[in-house]
């Protein structure tokens, strides 16, 4: 954002410049947001006071929710920092948070017109991607979020006080880390599309032999992918089928084997090359049946006409499915 020099030199000059026009409180805290997503660079090192932070146009999570503060209170708004547990780039739902850990993570709550609202300028900014390199991308999801969206990702935990903490879920019922930890998470674009999770709320999944992932999805221009990989990343073919009826889809898998695998869903829009990531479940493969056959090799979506493939093809893929089994078992046979 192009800011004139002079509002730069102190945090009350600048939100003066930036309220100038604003009719209502509201338009105060979207020029305030909208500043910081657009003028500060999100790092994994930088400064946390907000006039360093003013200067320097870089910050951390703690330095953008600092500045979101002091802009706040220049312009007369209720705020307040919240400090927690986020799923961020490197969240494993194996592993989850514990209450002993350190916070991770620094937001923001805003009240305005009678309630307190949550404001994230960090994540709204952008994110570290998988090189550990800042990539903006401006989004409007952490901007008043709904407490219900914002609890998918981000956990209170104020100054290590549990009780406290809780009332700023700003949910009716609020849940406890447990929870939290292991319920799905899913990706930004995800939560901007109101993706639901309908049959499994949970990020890891374990199986009897097969089931079926459902999710449902208002924007009915949605094209989706699915994969099903093996911890190593190598892709596993023949052991799901995507199918969809109306605004949801169904991700029908089935075991490969006994073990750990990883289901990742992927999706565009109006059949945009680019696909984006929406969620991975945790797949833990308890039992296989053989006499389960396995599907076509396809990870695209299968209309009604494409739901079974014809009699002939899935006859030899029966076959080559028969023959691989006896194989492994002739070889286990005769080593023993």
């Amino acid at each position: 954002m192009n800011t004139p020099f002079y509002a730069k030199a102190s945090v009350a000059k600048l939100v003066e410049y930036l309220i100038r026009p604003a009719k209502n409180d509201l338009d105060k805290v979207r020029a305030i947001y909208n500043y910081d997503i657009q003028s500060y660079r999100r790092g994994t090192t930088g400064p946390t006071d907000s006039k360093d932070v003013l200067q320097k146009g870089q910050s951390v999570c703690a330095g953008y929710s600092n500045l979101f503060e002091d802009m706040c209170k220049c312009a007369g708004i209720q705020v307040k920092c919240i400090s927690g547990y986020a799923k961020g780039l490197s969240y494993n739902p194996e592993d989850g948070f514990s209450l002993n850990k350190n916070a991770n993570h620094d937001w923001n709550v805003v009240y305005l017109y009678g309630e307190w609202r949550f404001v994230d300028s960090t994540w709204g900014a952008g994110y570290i991607n998988s090189q550990m390199e800042f990539e903006r991308r401006n989004t409007e999801l952490y901007f008043l979020t709904d407490p219900k969206v914002l609890i998918q990702s981000h956990f209170p935990y104020v100054d290590k006080d549990v009780q406290r903490s809780q009332k700023w879920q700003l949910l009716k019922h609020p849940i406890d880390l447990e929870t939290f930890n292991r319920r799905v998470k899913g990706s930004v674009i995800a939560s901007e599309l109101n993706i639901e999770f309908v049959s499994h709320k949970n990020g890891i999944v374990e199986i009897q032999g097969e089931d079926e992932i459902v999710l449902r999805i208002p924007n009915s221009n949605i094209i989706l992918q699915a994969h099903l990989r093996d911890m190593n990343g190598t892709n596993v073919k023949n052991c799901l089928i995507l199918k969809k009826k109306a605004n949801t889809y169904k991700i029908r898998i089935r075991a490969p084997c006994v073990g750990k695998y990883k289901l990742e869903v992927y999706g565009t829009q109006n059949d945009n090359s680019v696909l984006d990531l929406y969620v991975t479940y945790i797949i833990h493969f308890k039992s296989t049946d053989e006499k389960i056959r396995p599907f076509p090799d396809n990870d695209k979506l299968w209309d009604r006409w494409q739901h079974c493939p014809n009699s002939e093809s899935l006859k030899k893929l029966e076959r080559k499915h028969l023959m691989s089994r006896k194989m492994v078992h002739a070889q286990l046979k005769y080593r023993f």
